[in-house]
């Protein structure tokens, strides 16, 4: 049908239609709409019209009408339509039941572990066609990545004061601990003392940005960290605690991937000998993207994985 044909077409008419294919009753289907059996009536002659077809056919010995072979054709296009205009006139709302897409997040390797175990089993409940894209956090360029719309939301340790027009949120603070090999000789006394800490040998994970360089040379400086040949680096946390097993290193790192490891890699950990900052962790958005629907509802879902972690 072409756009000055449907123009004169009373789409309420495809409402009465549906209903009608339903329950094949012209008073049954006037109860469910809330109209009076004759507007009802008056809508099948319409439909009538249009389609050049019955439709429906009264029964001699039931109150069931017969569809035709065309009206039968109509019942998932007609349904499909409505689902469509009711999309058109709800989009303010967000249902991940139907909705098919992707969610595109930088998230740092530990909030990756973390959280995306517990996003994955949200989204198969509630989003079953709802999937995430995730990429590796890059500090040094992650609000510029928001900014220019090429990810959707980031994750990972606070460095830098967001500009004006990126939303954050914490999400949630995280204890450092020293961890090893649990047959590691810092566990064979009851307190590890910070002159014990600096003789033994370090694997470092060091981010290559200045931002977390800052964090941890405010504290991690020569008088407890020195550094020596004897200490390794490695890129992240997850390559350091895969190395650890069997080796006299020790390293530092969050409770939380501590306590998830320990039993895959046979490792153990305990307090630090020294005072240390609990790093935090925050979620960014651009601030356009509070009045869309769909990214407040990830945000909220993430916020609740991180209530449980």
């Amino acid at each position: 049908m072409s756009l000055a044909k449907l123009i004169n077409v009373n789409l309420n008419l495809l409402v009465v239609l549906d209903v009608l294919l339903t329950v094949k009753n012209t008073t049954r289907a006037a109860e469910r709409l809330k109209l009076s059996q004759s507007t009802v009536s008056y809508s099948l002659k319409q439909l009538r019209n249009i389609f050049d077809d019955e439709l429906l056919i009264r029964g001699y010995f039931s109150n069931e009408m017969t569809l035709t072979p065309k009206a039968e054709l109509l019942i998932g296009p007609v349904r499909k339509a409505l689902e469509r205009f009711e999309d058109i006139f709800t989009e303010n709302e967000f249902n991940p039941a139907k909705v098919t897409r992707s969610y595109n997040i930088a998230m740092s390797d530990f909030s990756t572990v973390l959280l995306l175990p517990g996003i994955i089993e949200k989204l198969k409940e509630i989003g079953p066609n709802i999937t995430v894209d995730v990429t590796t956090i890059n500090y040094n360029r992650f609000f510029y990545e928001l900014d220019s719309n090429n990810i959707d939301m980031a994750i990972g340790t606070e460095i830098y004061d967001a500009p004006a027009n990126i939303m954050s949120e914490l999400l949630f603070k995280e204890r450092i601990v020293c961890i090893a090999d649990k047959n590691h000789p810092i566990f064979s006394k009851d307190k590890l003392t910070v002159d014990e800490f600096k003789n033994y040998r370090h694997l470092i994970w060091n981010y290559r940005f200045e931002g977390w360089k800052t964090i941890f040379g405010k504290k991690m400086n020569s008088k407890i960290y020195p550094i020596n040949s004897k200490n390794f680096t490695v890129p992240h946390m997850i390559a350091a605690l895969s190395i650890l097993p069997g080796t006299d290193f020790i390293c530092i790192g969050s409770e939380r991937m501590s306590k998830k490891f320990a039993g895959i890699y046979n490792l153990a950990y305990r307090t630090l000998p020294f005072e240390f900052p609990e790093l935090t962790y925050f979620m960014w958005w651009r601030k356009k993207h509070n009045d869309d629907p769909a990214i407040t509802w990830m945000i909220s879902l993430i916020k609740k994985v991180c209530f449980n972690i």
